[in-house]
């Protein structure tokens, strides 16, 4: 998988499910958050997170990550300013989440935001969270 080409098709999974959802339930709705690189360059600042979830009065910040691994996420992938932009959005009141897609096993992760810290070289052994099939990611959306 090239640089360029890495996280499509966990994005493009993740938007299917997310899509559907929005077009069964009136009180869903997502917003694909463009990114510089799927804008073409045409968007400079950096963005929070990927995408934007509405339900029932909570909004949900979801970043998500894909990565060659059986369970592990290295600190450049997720870098320190990123992570503080979801915080912000978090202390605003956002749910801010991570999804992690190991393409090696074809497995997910949800990871809270408050997990990672601070630290910027490194990887972070995600093993001690379950693995969760992506269908139950985001009906989770919905209760």
């Amino acid at each position: 998988m090239t640089t360029a080409n890495r996280g499509k098709s966990a994005e493009s999974a993740l938007s299917s499910l997310l899509s559907k959802l929005s077009a069964k339930h009136s009180d869903f709705c997502i917003e694909r958050i463009a990114d510089a690189y799927s804008s073409r360059g045409a968007l400079a600042t950096p963005r929070a997170g990927d995408f934007v979830v509405y339900t029932k009065g909570k909004n949900f910040l979801i970043e998500l990550k894909e990565v060659k691994h059986d369970f592990r996420l290295p600190k450049p992938n997720f870098k320190r300013d990123q992570r503080a932009r979801m915080k912000v959005r978090q202390l605003a009141g956002s749910i801010c989440f991570v999804l992690v897609h190991h393409s090696t096993t074809d497995t997910w992760r949800d990871i809270p935001l408050d997990y990672f810290g601070t630290e910027e070289t490194g990887s972070w052994d995600l093993s001690s969270f379950p693995t969760i099939n992506l269908n139950d990611i985001v009906e989770k959306l919905c209760r």
